[in-house]
């Protein structure tokens, strides 16, 4: 706060209650609460990203199904799923040998 007032980042109320802000800050935090709300705030981001990872992987099974079952073209198939021609590629079962 001191070199937020220095700066002149601060002023009017903020300034004449530099002090009182500061002790509110201090004597309310709850590091209990706070900890309960990084560990929400990370199980939130965690599932957000499991479900865009599961959303991508489910994108590259089907354009690999399309691929293999239905023949369409895998530049056509990668360019609609938004999937990396390269992902579909190395899941792609290998041609039976003759």
């Amino acid at each position: 706060m001191d070199w937020a007032c220095e700066q002149d980042l601060l002023d009017g109320f903020v300034r004449e209650q530099k002090e009182n802000i500061l002790g509110m800050c201090l004597t309310e935090f709850n590091e209990e609460i706070a900890i309960q709300n990084w560990r929400q705030d990370g199980i939130i981001e965690g599932r957000e990203q499991g479900i865009a990872e599961g959303a991508q992987a489910k994108a590259v099974e089907d354009a690999v199904i399309a691929v293999e079952k239905i023949h369409i073209p895998i530049d056509d198939v990668a360019r609609e799923y938004g999937v990396d021609k390269s992902e579909i590629q190395s899941r792609l079962q290998p041609a039976p040998a003759n």
